[in-house]
């Protein structure tokens, strides 16, 4: 999907194959992962965070200065003035940090999975206890 010009992922072109490509050792590169719809979902459920009720800010670092970003935390605040990790904003408006959305919990232990896994059916199972252990933290 692209957005400004930028293409933000390697989008599954017709006749395209998915491939698992180690680069290194220990980086896998899932090429042609996700489909374009799942692309323009994930971009779309960032873009209603980054502009919903806790959504985007610019964070203030210890010397006073304004970062060139606009930043959403979640599960965990990244606190750019005692850089730690916090339950809240606490170095801008005090709000509890969203929850990571369970989508993205599922397609994180996906992504793990299949970057570890052999094969479909190891893939599918590792990736059912990558996320079952995540609901448990």
């Amino acid at each position: 999907m692209a957005r400004d010009g930028l293409m933000l992922f390697d989008t599954l072109a017709p006749g395209a194959q998915r491939a698992r490509l180690e680069v290194a050792p220990g980086a896998v590169w899932l090429r042609h992962w996700l489909t374009l719809p799942e692309q323009q979902a994930l971009v779309a459920r960032c873009l209603e965070i980054l502009d919903g009720p806790a959504g985007g800010y610019v964070p203030t670092v210890r010397g006073g200065g304004k970062m060139h970003v606009r930043m959403s935390c979640l599960g965990r605040h990244w606190n750019a003035m005692t850089y730690q990790y916090g339950s809240t904003r606490a170095d801008y408006d005090h709000a509890e940090v969203p929850p990571v959305p369970d989508a993205w919990a599922q397609l994180a232990a996906r992504a793990a999975a299949e970057a570890a896994a052999k094969d479909a059916r190891e893939a599918n199972e590792k990736a059912d206890r990558i996320f079952q252990r995540s609901l448990h933290k």
